[in-house]
């Protein structure tokens, strides 16, 4: 013990009021700008939380095909697919910053996965992700922003009309990294 006495533990540790804050811990410390799960099980309360303020991580229920159209900016957000089956097109009025696409399982091919507007300005990231085109549309069709798309599997009927990502006549960068088409 005579050998240890001049031994220290330092603890650093995060903490945030609650009180006044919010309803929850919660609550509190997704005011000071830490990330928050959000579970979402349909159309309206995804619109809400892509429009509302901070980060956060959006879980969509695997169990629903979604069909997503955005046509207002978008910052700091995470949309999980979670597997589920889904597209998503940012449109005309959209925009992104700091926002990750992940967990498509697009099966059916019946058009894009992704699609932006050539409008469509800022950053937005497609990973880990099952896509698909049977119709000629592209699985992917980026016509604008700064696009990366990482750890995808790109798949499709291969015959002439078939596209893993479409990029002809597009604006902005197009960063594509390990990838299986």
């Amino acid at each position: 013990a005579a050998a240890l006495q001049n031994f220290q533990i330092t603890v650093t540790a995060d903490a945030v009021q609650t009180e006044n804050v919010g309803d929850n811990v919660y609550e509190a410390f997704e005011t000071v700008g830490l990330v928050k799960d959000v579970p979402i099980t349909n159309a309206t309360d995804l619109a809400a939380a892509l429009a509302a303020d901070g980060e956060a991580r959006i879980v969509l229920d695997p169990n629903v095909a979604w069909d997503i159209t955005v046509d207002y900016p978008v910052s700091d957000k995470t949309i999980d697919f979670g597997g589920a089956e889904g597209v998503i097109e940012f449109a005309a009025g959209s925009s992104a910053r700091n926002v990750v696409v992940t967990g498509i399982n697009d099966k059916d091919g019946d058009g894009y996965s992704v699609i932006t507007d050539a409008t469509f300005t800022g950053d937005l990231t497609i990973e880990n992700s099952v896509l698909m085109d049977k119709v000629g549309e592209g699985a992917v069709n980026p016509k604008a922003g700064d696009i990366t798309i990482r750890d995808c599997v790109f798949e499709g009927t291969y015959d002439e009309k078939t596209y893993g990502v479409r990029a002809n006549g597009r604006t902005g960068n197009l960063t594509i990294e390990n990838c299986t088409f």
